[in-house]
């Protein structure tokens, strides 16, 4: 009889968007006739190749498969399984083996750096400035946010929240009046994902003389 299938990825995280292989292998099987079966959350995927292939056991003839596929990974892949199916003759049933897609995908965040209200401001009026890391996946990120001129601050970073589809959102924040030296200050938005190249925004705060009636 085949043996258990064993279903291999990739060892690093794969960006949404990137194709990624899977191997999958079962030994000890005889007569070598075998059906081989890759299913996406149980939808049928055509194998990139299959192999069969001699294996001698205590004299006897018996054979094992390698079969690979390449799928490409898409953001909604969280919990997504990807399903090797053996299929043989000495079988009662299907043999099948899964790999959690959610274990290797990575979707990179969505980085706004948002002034609220947005400039130019009235002075002497509050100012909220955002930095926004939002729907990425896993959830090891780091958000930063520096403000840089005559005011030097580091904002609040707040709590991270998961959203429906899976992802996660995180922000930092920074809340301060209008004042005339806070005026052309720049804010630096920093966000990293896991061992990523850090994504960066800037935006300058600019204010203007409230009009006398």
């Amino acid at each position: 009889k085949p043996s258990q299938p064993v279903v291999l990825g990739p060892t690093q995280r794969i960006t949404a968007g990137s194709q990624a292989s899977f191997n999958c292998s079962t030994l000890g099987f005889s007569p070598q006739e075998i059906t081989v079966n890759w299913l996406k959350d149980g939808k049928r995927i055509p194998a990139a190749q299959t192999n069969i292939l001699n294996s001698y056991e205590k004299q006897n003839i018996s054979y094992q498969v390698e079969s690979r596929v390449e799928i490409p990974l898409e953001e909604g892949d969280m919990k997504s399984q990807l399903t090797c199916q053996i299929q043989h003759r000495s079988l009662d049933g299907p043999l099948q083996q899964t790999f959690a897609l959610g274990t290797i995908l990575r979707v990179p965040p969505k980085v706004r750096l948002e002034i609220n209200p947005p400039s130019p401001i009235q002075l002497n009026t509050p100012v909220t400035v955002t930095c926004n890391a939002e729907s990425f996946y896993p959830e090891d990120a780091k958000v930063e946010l520096f403000a840089k001129g005559a005011q030097a601050k580091k904002g609040k970073v707040g709590m991270k929240t998961s959203n429906p589809d899976g992802t996660f959102s995180l922000n930092s924040s920074l809340e301060m009046m209008a004042t005339e030296d806070v005026n052309f200050s720049m804010f630096l938005c920093l966000v990293q994902q896991d061992s990523q190249s850090r994504v960066n925004e800037t935006a300058t705060l600019f204010i203007t003389q409230q009009l006398e009636g």
